[in-house]
């Protein structure tokens, strides 16, 4: 398939940036190639990064038949583990 996009082992990019975008919701390859790149520091066992379920509300109008949910608010999911880095001379890297 040319031009797929796909989430695979190796072509995922995690990026700190250290300067706010100029445009945050389409920030540049300039700019995300500037930032601190993460992706050989966090585990992919335990990644989770986006959109999950929506809230839902018992709700329904009085003409409906039985239970009826409406959607809630939105929600997010982050979570990560990074891998500690230690100093080649020994003890923990603050440079890292």
């Amino acid at each position: 398939m040319a031009g797929a996009r796909v989430l695979a082992d190796g072509k995922t990019k995690f990026t700190i940036l250290t300067t706010k975008p100029v445009d945050p919701a389409a920030p540049t390859a300039t700019e995300l190639n500037a930032g601190i790149d993460l992706s050989c520091d966090i585990l992919s066992s335990d990644f989770t990064w986006g959109a999950t379920d929506s809230d839902k509300i018992a709700e329904k109008a009085l003409c409906d038949e039985g239970n009826a949910n409406a959607i809630g608010a939105s929600n997010y999911q982050a979570g990560l583990t990074l891998w500690r880095k230690f100093a080649t001379a020994g003890g923990f890297d603050a440079a890292a």
